[in-house]
């Protein structure tokens, strides 16, 4: 519970940072931070993306990759075909659809998923400091060296929409 917290956490901290950075770091992005609907829809989407990463890594560290493939599948079921109901929204419907089916797909994780494998665990809203004083050093580590392996591939889009601009 306590690492689920610290992740949605981080991730609206992160995604924040992310939209008062964007002007600097992509001046084309600069745009979409004035329209209210894409920015709530992001930061309903960082949590959601973080804790369902976090879920994938459980079901992996647990030996049951079973469960983190049916969430795959699960997210990605209801996103193609509420991206079918939702298209005439345009890109906001894809992103809809989206944050709908993982956010559905964290659900089945915590609440029916998670329970099987862990006896005796319930999700609910419990701070341990002494478990994130364990836990940070070694997740702050792990993650800095996802995100310098990921560089190529999530600055890409940001050049790429820098170069010729947001079209939708």
């Amino acid at each position: 519970n306590t690492s689920i917290l610290f992740t949605v956490g981080f991730s609206i901290l992160a995604g924040l940072v992310y939209l008062l950075g964007a002007p600097l770091w992509s001046p084309s992005l600069a745009a979409l931070t004035g329209r209210g609907v894409f920015l709530a829809a992001f930061l309903l989407c960082t949590p959601v993306f973080g804790a369902n990463s976090l879920m994938q890594m459980v079901f992996q560290a647990l030996r049951h990759s079973k469960y983190g493939f049916s969430m795959v599948v699960i997210t990605n079921l209801l996103r193609l075909t509420l991206t079918l109901l939702l298209a005439q929204w345009g890109a906001l419907g894809i992103i809809i659809a989206m944050l709908i089916g993982m956010t559905f797909s964290v659900g089945v994780g915590l609440f029916v998923f998670l329970p099987r494998q862990l006896p005796g665990f319930s999700f609910g809203f419990s701070w341990q400091f002494p478990i994130l004083k364990q836990l940070v050093p070694f997740s702050v580590g792990v993650h800095l060296a996802l995100q310098a392996y990921q560089v190529p591939l999530l600055l890409t889009p940001l050049l790429v929409m820098e170069r010729l601009g947001p079209v939708y």
